[in-house]
């Protein structure tokens, strides 16, 4: 690869092989990297929460390295964000 980068192989315990990329001495390795989207509204608790469990999860089940995982949340708007073909903005709120 360009600019100085090189891939490197990674294997971890359970036999799952990556790749990271390697810049003159430094090694970056963020796998695996877990996206969410979901509705604008949690606060930075509930995000962290999510985020602890997830790489938990990630940890105990699929051996990586917990400061390995990433946990991108991607937020939206009701009014960009459609399910069953309806925007949730005009979704009728769920019954109680």
């Amino acid at each position: 690869m360009s600019h100085g980068f090189s891939r490197i192989r990674t294997d971890n315990a359970l036999g799952s092989v990556g790749f990271c990329w390697q810049l003159a001495t430094d090694n970056w390795c963020f796998m695996p990297l877990v996206q969410i989207t979901m509705l604008q509204g949690r606060t930075a608790d509930q995000k962290r929460k999510i985020a602890k469990r997830i790489t938990d999860v990630m940890f105990e089940e699929a051996g990586t390295r917990r400061e390995g995982v990433v946990v991108v949340f991607h937020e939206v708007s009701k009014e960009s964000y459609a399910s069953g073909g309806e925007l949730m903005i005009d979704k009728a709120p769920p019954k109680s």
